[in-house]
């Protein structure tokens, strides 16, 4: 982020407002982990349980996470306490609350305080110069943590040898968390490529082994099927003599047959080996042959230009990237040839159209010939190394290895899609603001792939369970057809929309969060308040035609508790609610004032 904003950002930024802030955070996180602002009492609880303050913040903490129906999760949460001892704690508040009857008043309970817009032009104000400073501010967090850090281990291990290589493991590690921290778009590619390159060796991996288990199972039952003694026996076969360098015809002829024999019953023939193993080329296409040619007779090539053994092993390419679809330019009437480009910058092609020298730039040379060549020189690139390049480096710096990707939470999407992301929400912003949606925190990262885990898992066990009561009530009739335990596509989409996500995909929620067109959006809330109401209209009349009419409708009496109120009670009530709404308004008004004063002082 820059520095000048950074600066300016501290300057506006009201100090006791960011006092009041930092107050407001702290009390937010112990409610989050469950740290009460006024602590429990220490208490034995029957038949033998004694609970001290932390574990009655944390019981009560759990409770409101999980239910009491849950004392397994809650006693999970304590870690101190059983599920008895939890069962009996929730046991005795149950009897203390049946036996205590308080009755609580609207006067009683908390109040939701509103405020005027001036406060909050303030807070939108001060919020911007906060969301710029707060990333300084974690980093100034993590340097404190580190040095306590650093100082306790110090004192812990003593020898100097020892603490040195300590320091060295856990700055290397510090390195690694902070090149992995804040991802931009460059940062997201990159660590995509790596989880691909990744993944891809493992699947080669996989690949490789599964081929040589295949091979070595077809291998043995071929030995097996030429396992007969009959076939392994040598078998005398005459062979011609092989020629002698420099021999020629009459030479050969002049030998006498003695050397033949010789030569002839030294040389043995090997033992019959197993027939050879069915070849790529019988079981590939012609096509895949010449490619497989081409490919061998290239690498063959590039290997005697940089002057390096040729690699024979053929293994599956990477998949890449999909060939967009372009449309073709139109075919045109006339080519321009060279002399016809000559001539045009001459100006003997077309005489009618002259170019006047007042409409020439000033940068183009009197010679028509040297105007055209200029024309003609391609603009290239900078060369050099790219960003992605750049940043795959910079992570080879840091020791970065996809188990150190992993390991941080950044394996489970892809990274990819969180660039694209950046790019859609960064072009819907003003420039201010764009500025700081360049990146994204791996913290965000890492809470979304719990969620994910979260959902799915869920889905996962509705799925099961819905499996299971299907296979249970429709298993024995033979009409159904259920010999298969598989999860089909309908049961996802049945726990789907018990878990309240019918309907719902990418195309719809996109285009209900960019509002490309608010006139159809307004024109369909209104054909869905007008379908709305018929539906309604619809609904009640033929409920009414359902309905017989009674025959004695019109002599119905209602009962008279039904009209007679206690006007008395009833104005007693009104005016306790107006005199309460009366105290809010000024408990509201105090607390504004106060909040004014916090801030101006």
């Amino acid at each position: 982020m820059d520095t000048d904003s950074e600066q300016e950002a501290e300057s506006n930024l009201l100090p006791s407002y960011l006092t009041d802030f930092q107050k407001h955070l702290a009390h937010v996180k112990a409610h989050t982990l469950g740290g009460a602002s006024t602590p429990q009492l220490p208490s034995f609880v029957r038949p033998a349980s004694y609970w001290c303050a932390s574990e009655k913040n944390a019981f009560f903490h759990a409770l409101s996470r999980f239910s009491r129906l849950r004392p397994d999760l809650i006693a999970a949460h304590i870690q101190t306490k059983s599920t008895a001892d939890v069962c009996a704690y929730i046991d005795n508040l149950e009897a203390a609350s049946k036996t205590t009857k308080i009755c609580w008043s609207r006067r009683d309970l908390g109040i939701a305080f509103d405020v005027s817009d001036s406060w909050i032009d303030v807070e939108e104000k001060n919020a911007i110069y906060l969301n710029t400073l707060e990333r300084r501010w974690k980093n100034r967090n993590h340097e404190a943590s580190r040095e306590a850090e650093i100082s306790k281990k110090r004192m812990e291990l003593g020898h100097a040898y020892a603490f040195s290589q300590w320091k060295e493991e856990r700055e290397s590690q510090w390195a690694k968390e902070d090149a992995l921290r804040y991802l931009d778009i460059v940062g997201l590619t990159t660590l995509e490529s790596t989880l691909r390159e990744g993944d891809y060796e493992l699947s080669q991996t996989a690949d490789e082994t599964t081929e040589c288990k295949a091979t070595n199972h077809q291998e043995f039952q071929t030995l097996n099927e030429v396992s007969d003694p009959s076939t392994l026996r040598p078998v005398d076969i005459d062979l011609p003599c092989p020629l002698k360098v420099g021999n020629t015809p009459a030479d050969f002829a002049s030998e006498p047959s003695s050397s033949r024999t010789v030569i002839s019953q030294e040389i043995s023939p090997p033992p019959h080996s197993p027939p050879q193993l069915p070849s790529a080329a019988n079981t590939t296409s012609p096509t895949t042959r010449r490619r497989l040619r081409k490919r061998l007779y290239m690498r063959r090539k590039r290997a005697e230009m940089m002057g390096v053994d040729v690699n024979y092993t053929s293994n599956r390419l990477r998949p890449g990237r999909e060939r967009k679809q372009r449309t073709s330019k139109p075919r045109p009437k006339t080519y321009m040839t060279k002399n016809r480009q000559v001539g045009a910058a001459l100006g003997t092609e077309n005489n009618s159209a002259s170019v006047s020298n007042e409409d020439t730039p000033d940068y183009q040379s009197a010679d028509p010939i040297t105007n055209l060549r200029n024309d003609n020189i391609k603009v290239t690139k900078k060369g050099g190394t790219t960003k992605p390049y750049k940043m795959r480096h910079y992570y080879q710096e840091k020791h970065i290895t996809l188990a150190d990707i992993k390991k941080a939470g950044l394996g489970l999407f892809h990274l990819s899609t969180f660039s694209r992301l950046i790019e859609l929400y960064s072009t819907g912003y003003a420039q201010d603001i764009s500025n700081e949606l360049d990146s994204i925190s791996s913290e965000t990262i890492r809470l979304l792939s719990s969620i994910t885990v979260e959902f799915i898992t869920e889905v996962i066990h509705r799925a099961i369970v819905l499996k299971i009561q299907e296979l249970s009530s429709k298993g024995g009739i033979k009409a159904w057809r259920l010999g298969q335990k598989e999860i089909s596509a309908d049961i996802i989409q049945c726990c789907l929309n018990m878990m309240g996500f019918q309907g719902l995909n990418k195309e719809a929620y996109f285009g209900h969060l960019a509002k490309e067109n608010p006139a159809s959006d307004e024109k369909s809330d209104e054909g869905e308040y007008e379908d709305d109401e018929l539906a309604d209209h619809s609904i009640v009349l033929a409920h009414a035609a359902n309905i017989l009419p009674m025959a004695a409708t019109y002599l119905y009496d209602p009962s008279p508790t039904l009209t007679d109120t206690d006007d008395e009670g009833l104005q007693k009530e009104l005016d306790e609610e107006e005199d309460t709404d009366r105290s809010d308004f000024l408990m509201i008004k105090q607390y504004e004032d106060n909040l004014w004063q916090e801030i101006l002082r």
